[in-house]
């Protein structure tokens, strides 16, 4: 069986200053040297990517391409991997927000003219079920790359945990923190009758080791 590996996009300005990120933002500076090593790292022999898609977004595609450069491959663009639109409310820091009692991630909370929550689950189920089709061509070993964001990839990793509990697969040994999700952080999920987490490559952003831009686990859009 083949494996899908989910990958959130580089650092952005947004993300460094903690602004709700407006669908034009591009990667930071430090993205782009952090999309380099991703590519690096995927290039290598650990992994056999076939097929690159991406969130048409420019801080997902600038990442994804990074990734396509180094391996001479195409980016696929799908605007079902887009972010969860927050409206009115793009560009705003989240101290801001809170500062006026709002927390966009609150359970319910629907941002003025963004995406509900419902919708939002409608189509990053719509784009889950589209890699689950992609994957299942894969041949054993290979890899299908698929480039996000930080929400859509927590819902794509509460596919996977729910079916590994289901199988009870879940235990101890997995990694604690399944949702904090750092900036070019690989998920590798096996492909398979049941969609597992492979090894501990989970959220792995190792590859970023060499420059100091990890910064906190938390997520910021």
């Amino acid at each position: 069986m083949g494996y899908v590996l989910l990958v959130r996009h580089g650092q952005t300005d947004g993300n460094r200053m903690r602004v709700v990120q407006p669908a034009t933002m591009e990667l930071s500076e430090a993205g782009l040297k952090q999309a380099e090593l991703l590519a690096k790292r995927l290039s290598g022999p650990e992994f056999r990517i076939r097929k690159i898609i991406s969130s048409d977004l420019a801080r997902a595609k600038q990442t994804a391409e990074a990734v396509a450069k180094l391996l001479n491959m195409a980016v696929h663009e799908d605007s079902l991997l887009q972010e969860r639109n927050f409206g009115h409310l793009r560009g705003q820091s989240y101290d801001s927000l809170m500062a006026k009692g709002i927390n966009i991630l609150q359970d319910g909370y629907e941002p003025p003219g963004g995406d509900s929550m419902k919708d939002f689950a409608s189509r990053c189920d719509l784009a889950w079920e589209k890699i689950r089709a992609e994957a299942s061509l894969l041949s054993e070993n290979d890899h299908l790359c698929v480039v996000t964001h930080g929400l859509v990839l927590q819902h794509f990793i509460s596919k996977v945990a729910a079916e590994e509990a289901k199988a009870g697969n879940l235990n101890e040994e997995k990694p604690r923190d399944l949702f904090a999700i750092q900036n070019t952080a690989v998920t590798v999920v096996k492909v398979g009758e049941v969609y597992s987490f492979h090894k501990d490559i989970v959220n792995c952003a190792a590859h970023l080791e060499e420059i100091d831009l990890l910064g906190k686990k938390r997520l910021y859009l």
